[in-house]
């Protein structure tokens, strides 16, 4: 052998050799971290982590490709009960350290601030406690530590930025800190986003924060911070959000805060600040969504340059001392979803307080309050707030109008029963609420109503009483029974096509109606629903009906445009189809009585599902300690993740049916492999 020959096999088996030592090290490491687990609900170390598999096969972990070394340890989301061991911090090549969404506990070990190639800690959402004023951060390479929601204690490090040169997020909110927020935090100078809120932090804000001028978000709200805002906040260049909410701040506003152009949420809430708004603050601050000075003792007018802010969705000014007439352009913030200036001065410019007409221009608006204020004006003699999406109900209140003759409520989504108060209202002419979801029996008063002349009551879930008004606009329910002998036992004669879905039938009801029926879904009371699917199929093009009927869509099923606009298509089969995956896989029924207001089964599922499949899933279908849970559940999140798609609320935004088909195909193939791996690895 020559001596070229001997070196290279020497160096071959010293590679190997470290190979081998560093992937020790690493397993060692590892399997510490399964010893100190004392609750695995889903036997992720059981099942996975064994000696007698490569640390790099094991779920949750990477490997560098050429030094296979474990560079990321992520077990989110697990559930995991135990402590974090020591040796984790012998993880050498690691860049991201994963551990968030689980119920640990115990002290973070000091040696995990040691990690030297350490990118990424995150240890958000566990039960971990203690304080780290005594630690030393070492960590060179570290772009984001978060700790929030814990219960971490104690003051912050003053010297938590001396070996943190590139650190751009630092996440500590939720938890039970004391004591001022150090001015070394400026020696962090790469910080983007600093979140410190629902904290114990006293004391005043340091100015050094100014000399950050990479800072995109400073969320400090819920703290318990004193003296005045510091001028110097206002110069940074980038900043996007400012939360200073529910502190004990006081003095004036600095000019600058008010003119920075890439702020898009200002929240001063719960304050003793005060001053007045800017004349052009739709120039100073173009870019804001998002302006709360609500609970302060902000005084002047609201400016009419406010209305130009064209992208301006929540504005909270209530509590304070605004004076003035509230502008009538304020119609003009078309993307506006939320308003409350209650308790100020403000007041109309005119008698028929004219900025209420402005607002129905406000599409968007779900919230509207101007409580506590000398408005001292006259309601117009009609009021339409129609396509609005307000929630909630018909105030009582609104029969005190005696004199109104025009109420317009239409396509928003109110709820409740229509109240028999606005039989009060005798000099009505017109009432207009279609496009909600009232229930319950038309008051039977209204027949009173001899002013009337135009009623509309369309798609609600609105019936007639016994003496009451026979809306032919109103939906209607009817029992199993008496839909058998409408349809005549839905005999083959009635048949007027067949859909992807089901059956449609034309229905003869004994006031002489004829009706389109789809096909029936059956409940465990026998009360039929009447399914939406195809209903596209049905309503368009040769296939319309030439007779005059009624249809009667099922209530929750339904697409918005269909039930608000009458437009029909196939896209709205498809919106009916993920209504049903939802039913099925949550054992939730559209109609269930916790679905009132704004809340449907779509919304309540797209709200809970990002945060965990558990939170709508049917505990019928899976629990924690069955076989193949992960699978399962992986499974279960892909369908109402699918159905999600499906029920989109603008009908080009949705999938089309092959694709639901795909869809479906591709995670039961995924789950009958993900089964037989599971079952090859036990």
């Amino acid at each position: 052998m020559t001596t070229r020959s001997l070196v290279h096999c020497l160096l071959l088996s010293l590679a190997i050799a470290a190979a081998a030592s560093n992937i020790t090290t690493d397993q060692q490491s590892l399997l510490a971290l399964k010893a100190h687990i004392s609750y695995d609900p889903t036997n992720l170390f059981a099942k996975n982590w064994t000696s007698s598999t490569s640390v790099c096969s094991w779920i949750g972990i990477t490997c560098g490709v050429n030094s296979h070394k474990v560079i990321v340890l992520n077990i989110s989301g697990f559930n995991l009960q135990g402590t974090i061991p020591p040796q984790l911090g012998n993880l050498s090549s690691l860049e991201t350290l994963d551990l968030s969404h689980n119920k640990l506990s115990g002290n973070i070990p000091s040696s995990i601030f040691n990690m030297h190639t350490l990118k990424l800690l995150d240890f958000r959402d566990n039960q971990l406690f203690g304080s780290l004023s005594s630690f030393i951060f070492n960590m060179s390479s570290m772009l984001g530590i978060d700790l929030s929601i814990n219960r971490f204690s104690g003051e912050l490090p003053a010297n938590i930025c001396k070996n943190l040169p590139n650190l751009k997020k630092l996440l500590l909110g939720r938890n039970m800190f004391h004591g001022k927020i150090p001015s070394t935090l400026s020696k962090c100078k790469q910080l983007e986003g600093l979140y410190l809120r629902f904290n114990n932090l006293s004391g005043a804000i340091p100015k050094e924060i100014g000399n950050l001028t990479k800072l995109k978000d400073i969320i400090l709200n819920d703290n318990e911070l004193r003296g005045e805002i510091p001028q110097e906040m206002g110069n940074l260049p980038y900043l996007v959000r400012l939360t200073l909410a529910t502190n004990n701040l006081v003095g004036v506003v600095p000019f600058t805060i008010f003119n920075m152009s890439t702020l898009k949420k200002l929240s001063l809430l719960e304050n003793t600040l005060w001053g007045s708004l800017p004349s052009r603050i739709d120039l100073s601050l173009p870019n804001v969504e998002f302006l709360n000075l609500g609970t302060n003792r902000f005084s002047g007018n609201i400016p009419s340059s406010i209305t130009n802010a064209s992208k301006l969705t929540v504005f909270q000014l209530r509590g304070n001392s605004f004076s003035g007439f509230i502008p009538n352009t304020i119609g003009n913030l078309r993307n506006l979803e939320f308003l409350n200036i209650a308790d100020n001065y403000l007041t109309s410019s005119t008698p028929e307080l004219s900025f209420l007409s402005s607002l129905t221009n406000c599409q968007k608006i779900r919230v509207l309050i101007l409580a506590g204020n000398p408005l001292d004006g006259i309601l117009p003699s009609s009021i339409d707030l129609g396509g609005n999406k307000l929630t909630g109900s018909i105030p009582v209140t609104f029969s005190r109008l005696l004199n109104l003759q025009g109420l317009g409520l239409a396509f928003n989504k109110l709820a409740r029963s229509i109240p028999d108060e606005i039989c009060h209202l005798a000099k009505l002419d017109k009432l207009i609420l279609h496009g909600n979801k009232f229930s319950g029996a038309i008051p039977s008063c209204s027949g009173n109503l001899t002013s009337l002349r135009a009623l509309y009551l369309g798609s609600n879930r609105t019936g007639s009483s016994n003496d009451g008004i026979n809306s032919p606009q109103a939906i209607r329910r009817f029992s199993y029974h008496e839909l058998l002998q409408a349809t005549d036992r839905f005999s083959k004669n009635n048949l007027l096509g067949i859909g992807s879905f089901g059956s449609v039938y034309v229905a003869r009801l004994q006031d002489g109606m004829e009706v389109a029926v789809k096909q029936c879904i059956v409940d465990e009371d026998m009360v039929a629903h009447i399914s939406d699917f195809s209903i596209a199929k049905f309503l368009n093009g040769q296939d319309q009906l030439s007779m005059q009927t009624q249809t009667l869509a099922t209530i929750g099923y339904m697409a918005p445009e269909y039930g608000v606009q009458g437009r029909v298509s196939t896209r709205g089969d498809v919106y009916s189809y993920g209504i049903m995956l939802m039913e099925t896989f949550t054992g939730k029924k559209p109609t269930d009585e916790i679905f009132i207001g704004e809340l449907s089964l779509s919304r309540w599922v797209n709200d809970l599902l990002p945060i965990s499949v558990m939170e709508v899933i049917d505990t019928n279908l899976l629990s924690g300690e069955e076989r193949y849970f992960a699978a399962k559940e992986q499974s279960l999140l892909s369908i109402l993740n699918l159905a999600t798609e499906c029920t989109i609320e603008s009908p080009g935004k949705r999938i089309n049916a092959r694709e639901i088909v795909t869809g479906l195909l591709k995670i039961r193939d995924t789950l009958v492999k993900s089964v037989g791996m599971v079952r090859v690895q036990g």
